[in-house]
Formats: structure tokens, C-alpha cells, sequence
């Protein structure tokens, strides 16, 4: 494929990302809005996406770590993102999503620390999600 090519297909992954989290910033209120999703990067050729998402209070269990039904909502929903593009901007709906919890992805507070981060490879599996103290991430 030619530079150009490459360069007009990322253009529009992007910009498909962008307006989709745009109009659902400006939708009602629900949980995709309410996790306040942001294009981190994204990729075509590599038909990656990188989404960040802060740690907000009210996504937290009683143990002040992220509920892993949040966790969930933030992969479902990054993968969801990627899938319309490459289905021609037409709806998805996730069929089945299974998810390994490695350990807790504590609470911190957003004015100290990084958003945390869903990479989601569209064509490959992967066995896990790896953990630092500020970013969830999909590999």
C-alpha cells in the first residue's frame, strides 16, 4: 500500500474515533459517556486503538479499587469503538467477552495520576491485561 494511502485510511480511523466519542459525549448520560473515554492513539495498519479512561470515584468496589465490572465496560467499549470503523461505521454488539482479572487497579486521584489505558488489538487475541499503578492496559 502506498504512503499516501496509509496516511488518508489513518486519517479517517482517527477521525471515526474522534466522532464517536464526540456524539456520545453529547448523547444522554450513560455508562460509554459517564467512563469519559479519550482517543489516546490508534492505528490502522495495525488496527489498534489506545483509549484512556480515568479512575473516577463512583467506578469504585467497597475496597476502593476499580469494579471489575467497570474494567469490563472500558474494554467492551474501546473494542467496540474500533469494530464500527472496520464494519463500515455500521453497529456492533458485543457477542462475548471474557476477561482475566490479574490484580486491582486501585483508585487515584485525578488531579495525581496518568489516565488509565485500554490498548485493544482488533484481529489478535490476547491473554491478558498488564497492570501498573496508573494504566490498565489490553496487549
Amino acid at each position: 500500500m502506498s504512503k499516501p494511502n496509509e496516511q488518508m485510511l489513518q486519517k479517517e480511523l482517527k477521525n471515526n474515533i474522534e466522532e464517536s466519542i464526540e456524539q456520545m459525549q453529547n448523547g444522554p448520560a450513560r455508562v460509554n459517556q459517564l467512563l469519559r473515554p479519550s482517543l489516546v492513539s490508534c492505528s490502522e495498519k495495525e488496527k489498534t486503538i489506545t483509549i484512556g479512561y480515568p479512575v473516577q470515584e463512583w467506578q469504585l468496589n467497597a475496597k476502593d479499587v476499580m469494579h471489575g465490572g467497570m474494567i469490563a465496560a472500558a474494554f467492551d467499549l474501546a473494542m467496540g469503538l474500533l469494530a464500527i470503523h472496520f464494519n463500515h461505521q455500521k453497529p456492533v454488539a458485543s457477542v462475548n467477552l471474557s476477561l482475566n482479572y490479574m490484580r486491582p487497579i486501585p483508585h487515584i486521584r485525578w488531579e495525581e495520576a496518568a489516565d488509565s489505558f485500554c490498548r485493544v488489538p482488533f484481529e489478535k487475541q490476547w491473554p491478558a491485561y498488564k497492570h501498573s499503578d496508573r494504566y490498565l492496559c489490553g496487549s
